[in-house]
């Protein structure tokens, strides 16, 4: 593994660039086909604003990616023996291979992030997370370091088509359904084993096994490791205790909601 991991930290920064380009517009083209085919497929989008066509279109294309990013990242994780390795910096030919197409995923929503800004829902906290992604992923893969605290955290986006179905479900006036209340019981059920247990045992690795191996990493590339690792944990709790809040309101008794 150790060849694996030099030969990725020669990649310079022209070819980590070079490679996401083309992936970027793969994603790109992608929510133009959604917005083309949505008018076609869904009669609520034709009721949006212009602004929530926009968003529905790159919910698809969210959703898309996630299945896609989860699908790579499971394939990678086992090319970098998380659950035995001590050492941050192994990589490989697929992990690299998936941050690159995650890069390029945030790039374009980015994109479109900054030209819809206020229009959409949480759009400040979605600039921060996809602008200090862009950074954090950039450094892990031309450095050839923290490749399993990125595959974990792709591996959470298990979770993202069902967030984009609630909206789905809620602009087609479908929050009173038990679809709606299915979709988001599994929502917190997947978000609690993924972005809580299996980002808190990353955590406990971390500090228990790998310790050492992040301890003798480059300034930059420690403070990357450890602010990804605290910043993007931190916001998953949070986030959990706002969704689990939410999943408890649906099923308690009417009268308890009231209260």
């Amino acid at each position: 593994m150790d060849h694996i991991s030099a030969i990725a930290r020669s990649h310079g920064a022209d070819e980590t660039v070079a490679r996401v380009v083309p992936w970027f517009f793969v994603w790109h083209a992608q929510y133009w086909v959604a917005r083309a085919v949505s008018p076609l497929l869904f009669s609520t989008y034709k009721k949006l604003e212009p602004e929530m066509k926009a968003y529905w279109a790159a919910s698809i294309v969210s959703t898309v990616h996630a299945v896609y990013i989860v699908y790579i990242a499971v394939i990678a994780i086992e090319t970098v023996d998380i659950r035995t390795s001590t050492n941050v910096n192994i990589t490989s030919p697929e992990s690299t291979q998936a941050n690159i197409v995650f890069i390029a995923y945030l790039c374009s929503d980015l994109v479109l992030a900054l030209f819809y800004n206020a229009a959409w829902p949480g759009w400040q906290s979605n600039m921060i997370h996809h602008t200090t992604g862009i950074i954090c992923w950039y450094l892990m893969n031309q450095g050839g370091f923290g490749h399993c605290l990125a595959l974990c955290a792709m591996i959470t986006e298990t979770t993202t088509p069902f967030v984009n179905q609630r909206f789905f479900f809620d602009r087609a006036g479908m929050k009173a359904g038990s679809l709606y209340v299915v979709n988001g019981l599994l929502m917190t059920l997947l978000w609690f084993i993924l972005r809580v247990c299996l980002f808190g045992w990353l955590g406990w690795r971390m500090i228990t096994a790998m310790r050492a191996s992040i301890l003798a990493l480059p300034p930059l590339y420690f403070a990357t490791a450890v602010f990804s690792y605290v910043v993007g944990y931190s916001l998953q709790l949070f986030w959990f205790s706002k969704i689990f809040k939410g999943a408890l309101k649906h099923l308690s008794p009417p009268k308890a909601r009231t209260a």
